[in-house]
């Protein structure tokens, strides 16, 4: 689909979710292809493992100080992670035409479902909403593993016998 320059909606992924989209449209998000670490298109991950986006996006009009990010958010709508072009120290100025933009993270993420949002927006005198896709796919995580709370962050355990009590 990288080369697939129409715009794609990914709604037999998101099931009986619908994608909530707003902004004035000078620029597009037309498609995000999701890539595991070994380069395979797939919306499965397990946790800890990096994760590569592929964001296609039109440009209609030149748009200068623009930030495009993303948010994963679990089933109840709460922001569990994610990152933007400014955070990264880098402001984009779309020409005309069609540009992509890769994002890399590990994601460190419990089991489960997640929804993946994008967002692309002007900075200049006043911020402008050019496209904001909410949710766009859904992203899996699956693990063997359980862990308490939303990070995988597995502990490990340390056991020995360290004396005897003398009864």
């Amino acid at each position: 689909i990288d080369n697939d320059f129409e715009e794609h909606t990914y709604s037999k992924e998101l099931g009986d979710g619908k994608e909530h989209r707003f902004g004035n449209q000078e620029a597009k998000i037309l498609s995000v292809n999701l890539f595991n670490q070994k380069g395979m298109q797939t919306n499965i991950f397990e946790p800890l493992e990096r994760i590569s986006l592929s964001i296609l996006v039109k440009s209609f009009v030149v748009c200068e100080n623009s930030v495009l990010g993303f948010s994963l958010k679990n089933v109840q709508g709460v922001d569990m992670c994610g990152d933007n072009s400014m955070l990264i120290d880098k402001l984009i100025t779309l020409e005309v035409g069609v540009h992509k933009f890769t994002f890399t993270f590990d994601v460190r993420l419990a089991r489960g479902d997640y929804f993946l949002g994008l967002g692309l927006a002007s900075l200049g005198e006043c911020r402008v909403e050019l496209d904001q896709r909410t949710p766009i796919r859904k992203i899996i995580i699956e693990s063997n593993r359980e862990v308490i709370g939303s990070t995988f962050s597995p502990a490990q355990l340390v056991y020995e016998r360290i004396g005897e009590t003398g009864y």
